[in-house]
């Protein structure tokens, strides 16, 4: 996709090529499965997207970076005259949580971490 080409020639990883590519593709996916055309979306499609990401059973971290990689693409179709204007201006999305990711996680217990550091990978160390 155009993105991926944008974001090699600002010299990203290989990782954060194919990071973006698959989120903006998620992007894509969700305007073609809710019959929305690139071209005519608009705040309103935007915000609904949002309600998308923050329906997701994922963290906030994520869901961030999904709807930045959408708000990103929208501002290079912008950019190369794609788009007449960024339906993303103007949206205030915020993908807090109460909790730390940390703290999302569950910890581990002492038998999990004994018994990986018992695994033969982590006997030559």
């Amino acid at each position: 996709m155009a993105t991926g080409v944008y974001r090699e020639q600002e010299q990203r990883s290989n990782l954060s090529v194919h990071q973006l590519d698959q989120r903006t593709r998620y992007f894509l996916d969700y305007l073609e499965t809710h019959q929305l055309a690139l071209s005519s979306i608009t705040g309103a499609d935007v915000v609904k997207f949002s309600d998308h990401l923050q329906a997701r059973d994922q963290s906030a971290k994520t869901k961030k970076d999904y709807w930045h990689a959408a708000k990103q693409f929208a501002k290079w179709l912008t950019m190369t005259d794609h788009l007449t204007k960024n339906p993303f201006d103007g949206v205030i999305v915020s993908f807090r949580t109460h909790q730390f990711a940390s703290e999302e996680r569950p910890r581990w217990s002492r038998e999990q971490i004994e018994q990986l550091l018992s695994n033969s990978a982590f006997q030559h160390m």
